[in-house]
């Protein structure tokens, strides 16, 4: 799952992203200050559905995917690390992956390391 985002976030062709839905409707899973939402598609994660979401945070976009809770389960490592640590981490290079469970979802942040905010700058959706 985890290195799924990795490698669409590192993969993508910012040029081709899709065209922007009806934004002002469109509520991000996570928010942070200076975080401004530029575009949602549908997309796939760990072989099964999920929401993306681009992020312009800065001058960096920043990604979130939303994935249904047994993708987000699926590997014992997010498991362990969410039950000890409430989220799961890890980094390639300069690209960090932050997991963290939501309400009958799962949300998955990457971006650069120095970029993705912390859990406690998170304001998490509430559905």
């Amino acid at each position: 799952m985890a290195q799924d985002a990795l490698a669409k976030y590192n993969n993508i062709d910012y040029t081709t992203l899709p065209a922007p839905e009806q934004l002002s409707k469109v509520k991000l899973p996570a928010n942070w200050p200076n975080a401004h939402l530029l575009v949602t598609w549908k997309t796939e994660i760990g072989g099964e559905a999920a929401q993306a979401y681009a992020v312009r945070s800065g001058r960096h976009i920043v990604f979130q995917y939303r994935i249904d809770e047994a993708v987000f389960f699926r590997n014992p490592d997010v498991r362990q690390a969410v039950a000890s640590n409430g989220n799961y981490r890890t980094q390639t290079n300069a690209t960090t992956v932050l997991a963290l469970p939501l309400q009958d979802a799962g949300l998955l942040v990457v971006g650069p390391t120095d970029i993705v905010p912390s859990p406690k700058q998170l304001m998490l959706e509430s559905i």
